[in-house]
C-alpha cells in the first residue's frame, strides 16, 4: 500500500528538515506541512526528555482522541499477520490513532529543532508513520548504542530455547575460561546471566555517575581497553549480585562474548530478511 507524504525540504540549507510519511492520508491538503519563515541554525532549545515526553503525550491523545469519537464497533482492530521482511502499512485512522495529530507531532518536532532523527509508528503490526529529520535517511546505517541490550536479551531467550544456554541461573565465569580474571572473590564467582541481563552484577561500575568521556567514567575506560569484556570482567566487586540496579553497559559487552554471536544471524536476521 503506498501513502501520501507529509513533506518538508530534504536538504535546506541550515537546521533541520523533515521526510515523513504518513500512510494513506487523504489527499485533502492535510497531509501537507510547508515550512514556515527562513531555516535557522541548528540550537537544542528544549531537553531531550521533554521532547520524549511529549511525544508520547501526543501519541496517547492521538489514540485517545480517536477512539472516543469512533463508534465502539469500529475499535476492535484485526491484527490477523505477523510482519516477516517488510512491514504492511496503514491508515492511522483504521489502527486507531489520528493523522492529524500525527501531523501536529512532527510540526512541533521540527520547531524545536530537536536531537530526534526518526521515528517510526508501529500500530497492530502495521506501519503509520515513518519519518527522518534532515540529514538522516532511512537508507543511513546508525549505530544502534543501547538498543544492542534489548537484542541481546533477545538472544539469550532464544539461545535458552534452543538449549545453547541451559539456564539463566547459570554463573558467568565458567564461559570465560581461557581469561585469566582479577579482583576474584567469592560474589564474583557468584555472577549469573540473569545479573548480567537485569543489571545487578554488582561489580564497582561507575557509569551512570562520572560523565561519559571523562576519567573514572567506565565505559569509557573500557572502550580504550585493549579487551572491553576483560576489563569489565576485572572490576572489583561493590554489592552482592542480584541487590542493587547499577547501569553498566559492560554487562551487555560481557554476554556479547558468551559464543551467542551466531544466534544474531541464524535466531533474529536472516529469519527477517535482514543482514
Amino acid at each position: 500500500m503506498t501513502g501520501s507524504f507529509l513533506t518538508l525540504p530534504r536538504n535546506p540549507p541550515f537546521g533541520i528538515g523533515c521526510d515523513a510519511e504518513i500512510f494513506s492520508v487523504p489527499d485533502s491538503g492535510a497531509g501537507r506541512i510547508q515550512p514556515e519563515g527562513r531555516w535557522g541554525n541548528i540550537k537544542i532549545n528544549k531537553k531531550i526528555l521533554t521532547i520524549l515526553c511529549m511525544i508520547i503525550m501526543v501519541l496517547g491523545y492521538s489514540i485517545y482522541h480517536f477512539n472516543a469519537r469512533s463508534d465502539p464497533a469500529s475499535k476492535a482492530v484485526k491484527n490477523d499477520y505477523f510482519p516477516e521482511s517488510e512491514w504492511r502499512t496503514s491508515k492511522p485512522e483504521e489502527q486507531g490513532m489520528d493523522s492529524e495529530q500525527l501531523l501536529r507531532m512532527i510540526e512541533y518536532l521540527k520547531d524545536q529543532k530537536s536531537k530526534i532523527r526518526s521515528i517510526v509508528i508501529i500500530r497492530n503490526g502495521y506501519m503509520v508513520l515513518n519519518a527522518n529529520f534532515y540529514p538522516y535517511r532511512e537508507d543511513l546505517v546508525h549505530t544502534l548504542q543501547s538498543t544492542s541490550k534489548s537484542v541481546l536479551s533477545a538472544l539469550i531467550g532464544i539461545a535458552v530455547k534452543e538449549g545453547k544456554i541451559t539456564d539463566i541461573q547459570n554463573k558467568v565465569l565458567p564461559y570465560f575460561p581461557d581469561k585469566s580474571i582479577d579482583n576474584m572473590d567469592p560474589l564474583k564467582q557468584e555472577i549469573t546471566i540473569q545479573n548480567l541481563l537485569t543489571m545487578t552484577a554488582g561489580f564497582d561500575w561507575r557509569e551512570s555517575t562520572v560523565p561519559y568521556g571523562q576519567t573514572g567514567n567506565s565505559y569509557t575506560e573500557a572502550t580504550q581497553a585493549a579487551d572491553p569484556v576483560l576489563f569489565a570482567l576485572n572490576r572489583p566487586m561493590q554489592e552482592k549480585p542480584g541487590s542493587i540496579f547499577n547501569y553498566n553497559t559492560g554487562a551487555t559487552d560481557i554476554l556479547s562474548a558468551m559464543e551467542i554471536k551466531s544466534f544474531l544471524k541464524n535466531g533474529l536476521w536472516n529469519p527477517r530478511g535482514l543482514t
